[in-house]
């Protein structure tokens, strides 16, 4: 009976309780959740000042794991923001399992975002829409709050979280960048809130900005795992990370942990990345004109040993036929950032970064034709100066060589500090074509223009060492001394140049040009410039060169030339003139003369046109655009001296009149008085010429008198 009794009341219970269950069931179903919509927005409202809207339906699946959706989800953007809504979801959906929620855990069976698009922006003042204002309220008295405590995350599970067809934009007003990543979906999982989480991501980089575009950009895909999501919240176990991301033809590689992620503490992570090329991870990230330089390979080791400072150690760079090694420290506690470096290198090949070969994707070689011509040469585009006020460096960095446009150094030492607004690199200190290099640099901004200085000194350069170690051989030969000391005050390189005060001197001496390389300069120059230097270029290769010295003084952007001359074995020319600096401009008589013998017989007879090879050149034009022509003026004392030539010796007498024998300045003569600044004059700017009869005139009475000093010594005398 007993038994009976207990069938019918365990029948009782499981009836109420299914009628419970199908009460519970029928109310929850037919409960109006739209009717939370306005509870909701409040209380997101209450808490950022910014509305959230819900277009959907909030729709609730009954179950263990009951599974809560809504549809067309915006959050309002700031006042000032570019769009309306910072965040909008096409779709939300999130199943939560039951039980575990019992214990204080929250397992997400599912989580998924369909089409969600995120913009994050800063307007013109720096101000971000991550900045969230409380609608005012009525101030409270102050009361005593117990002391916080550490947050305590619930224990988080996800078994399955997707997002698809995602936007997370940024924009930055007062710069004009901006920068997207596209998700086309995202997959994480974890098996327990104590193990790792799965990560698979699938997107590009810098697609469309605009809401609705179709999702564009550079493809990327990463996969990886990365710690408990509650470990996020608890510093006292390290937050494991290992990811490894491929785009651009690129990998990176990220391994390590971090100790407090929250405030990005603890950080013991090594960096690896490879790739084929720079200029495409470049192109990613929005940078454009990079140059072409080669694979690259990178491992660094990136810690935090003190609070907001950051140390790369162990770095080994290599890019292309370059390489680089060292450490780095960054310190942030300040309000200048500070940087401290040791770096080292074997090579460092930067002659790619130069503007041409950038432009020609790095592939330029230095014998290439030059190409379309520019305006100027010094850029007046204001130099980055404000950028020595906000931020500190000190740097010892070496090298075995370093490959620039023009120059090969080896053994290459400097110290470069930068502090209150100063970039100091002294000294400078290397080995050039088997000679010397010694110098410094010191660039002293102060508001948006600067104090400049450099002094340099070259000895005993091997010219053709050089440029076989640029791969550029057999174009000149010689050995090069050079001496400059210059200071200038200016916001851009043109601005500098046009205030320079200082000093340069440079010679060459035993040295070979070969003559194909002179047609380079184009058809404007090369002519006569081999005419210049020797009249019988186009049966020789080669040009001997005994000598070239110059020494320009300059003052407030004037160059003057104190001594030009350039001596060959076939002519001796020497050279007067300016460059204007503040407008590029450049003035210089040319006045070559032929030594004894240049293009005659022993005998002396005239078998080239003497009168010809010494009509003196004008160059003129600007440094970017040089124009070299006859000297109408100059021409006259020529014509001179080949009349009174004629007239008192014949042809002989001509000869005589226009060469220079041994009154040609000599290159030991020309580098003494470069280094003392003792003017050269060619004898035709003793008297200013204004008409073709007066130069005539005063061309004959130097010819007799040239002729006349030959005469005595054909006849022993």
């Amino acid at each position: 009976m007993l038994s009976k009794w207990l069938k019918w009341a365990l029948i009782a219970v499981a009836v109420v309780i299914v009628v419970a269950a199908t009460a519970v069931y029928v109310i929850l179903s037919r409960y109006d959740y739209n009717a939370l919509k306005p509870k909701v927005g409040q209380t997101v409202l209450d808490a950022t000042g910014r509305e959230l809207k819900m277009g959907g339906d909030i729709k609730l699946d009954i179950g263990l794991k009951p599974a809560l959706s809504v549809d067309n989800v915006s959050f309002r953007n700031a006042p000032w923001g570019s769009r309306p809504e910072m965040a909008s979801v096409k779709r939300l959906e999130v199943q939560v399992a039951l039980l575990p929620l019992i214990g204080g855990n929250i397992e997400f069976k599912r989580l998924i975002l369909l089409e969600p698009e995120i913009l994050i922006e800063t307007n013109k003042s720096g101000e971000s829409n991550l900045k969230f204002e409380k609608p005012h309220e009525t101030a409270k008295p102050k009361e005593d709050k117990p002391a916080k405590t550490e947050f305590e995350m619930p224990a988080l599970t996800f078994n399955d979280v997707r997002i698809e067809n995602g936007r997370l934009a940024y924009k930055n007003a007062r710069s004009g960048k901006s920068y997207s990543v596209a998700l086309d979906s995202l997959k994480a999982r974890s098996r327990s809130s104590n193990a790792p989480v799965e990560i698979e991501i699938k997107g590009a980089f810098n697609g469309s900005l605009s809401k609705g575009s179709p999702l564009k950009g550079a493809p990327f895909n990463a996969k990886g795992t990365i710690g408990p999501i509650k470990y996020l919240f608890n510093r006292g176990n390290p937050w494991p990370v290992k990811l490894t991301a491929k785009a651009g033809g690129a990998t990176l590689s990220l391994d390590g942990s971090i100790k407090d992620v929250t405030k990005a503490r603890g950080m013991n992570l090594g960096v690896a990345a490879e790739g084929q090329s720079v200029r495409e991870i470049a192109k990613m990230a929005g940078v454009r004109d990079v140059p072409e330089m080669g694979p690259f390979k990178l491992d660094v080791k990136i810690s935090d040993p003190s609070e907001k400072t950051y140390r790369l150690s162990d770095l080994q760079l290599s890019l292309g036929p370059s390489d680089l090694a060292g450490s780095a420290e960054i310190a942030l506690a300040d309000e200048r950032p500070f940087v401290t470096a040791l770096l080292k290198s074997k090579r460092l090949d930067l002659r790619a970064l130069s503007p041409e070969r950038a432009a020609a994707g790095g592939s330029a070689t230095a014998t290439s034709k030059p190409k379309a011509k520019k305006d100027k040469v010094f850029s007046d585009t204001p130099l980055p100066l404000d950028a020595l006020h906000k931020i500190g460096a000190k740097a010892e960095i070496k090298a075995d060589r370093i490959l620039l446009p023009q120059a090969a150094l080896d053994n290459v030492a400097t110290s470069i500090e930068i502090k209150n607004g100063a970039l100091v690199a002294e000294p400078v200190t290397a080995s050039i074509g088997g000679g010397s290099f010694k110098g410094g640099l010191d660039l002293r901004a102060g508001g948006d223009s600067a104090d400049f200085s450099l002094r340099l000194d070259v000895a005993d350069l091997d010219l053709a060492r050089m440029l076989r170690e640029l791969n550029a051989k057999d174009i000149m030969q010689g050995n090069l001394n050079a001496s400059i000391d210059v200071r200038g005050h200016g916001k851009s390189v043109a601005g500098l140049m046009g205030s320079l005060d200082g000093k340069t001197i440079t010679y060459i001496s035993d040295g070979q040009i070969n003559n194909k390389y002179v047609d380079l300069l184009g058809a404007n120059l090369g002519s006569g410039v081999l005419r210049l230097l020797n009249p019988l270029a186009q049966k020789e290769s080669h040009t001997k060169l005994e000598c070239f010295v110059s020494r320009f003084d300059i003052n407030d952007g004037l160059a003057e030339s104190t001594v030009l001359v350039m001596n060959t074995n076939k002519m001796s020319v020497l050279g007067v003139g300016r460059v204007n600096l503040k407008t590029e401009g450049i003035d210089f008589s040319l006045n070559p003369s032929p030594k004894e013998g240049a293009g005659t017989p022993a005998t002396g007879q005239v078998s080239l046109s003497l009168s010809e090879l010494t009509k003196p050149f004008k160059l003129s034009g600007t440094l970017a655009n040089p124009k070299l022509a006859i000297d109408p003026t100059q021409t006259a004392v020529t014509i001179g001296k080949a009349a009174g030539g004629v007239a008192l010796l014949g042809p002989v007498g001509a000869a005589a009149a226009l060469t220079c024998e041994n009154e040609c300045i000599t290159c030991a003569e020309a580098i003494a008085a470069a280094q003392k600044g003792v003017k050269i004059r060619p004898q035709s700017e003793t008297s200013k010429i204004g008409k073709t009869a007066e130069g005539v005139a005063e061309g004959a009475g130097q010819a007799v008198k040239g002729a006349g000093r030959k005469l005595k010594r054909l006849f022993g005398r």
